[in-house]
């Protein structure tokens, strides 16, 4: 299982999980892809509906990056998190799967 969290600098104190369909950053709305394989991680900002930021248009900075990679052979127990992981903060994962930074 891989997760993806990124923090944008006009909101330093907020993770955001990635994919998200729809984020509001400061007074911006975009939404998240998040892809990753053959040894790459593309995340995408566009815009909530989906359709590509035009390349003359400014955009927030993304500020940091964090990755949980959860190895096939981890035991996660329903007590330890929900069904839906995606649907959880970056705070809310750390604390279920005693993640330390």
């Amino acid at each position: 299982m891989v997760l993806f969290y990124l923090k944008f600098d006009v909101s330093p104190n907020v993770w955001w999980p990635a994919p998200a369909p729809y984020i509001l950053v400061g007074d911006e709305q975009y939404s998240i892809v998040a892809a990753f394989g053959n040894g790459a991680i593309v995340l995408l900002l566009r815009n909530p509906d989906g359709t590509q930021i035009p390349a003359n248009e400014d955009v927030i900075n993304v500020a940091a990056l964090r990755v949980i990679l959860v190895p096939p052979g981890a035991l996660i127990t329903s007590e330890m998190v929900p069904n839906d992981m995606i649907s959880l903060s970056y705070d809310e994962v750390a604390i279920r799967l005693r993640l330390h930074e």
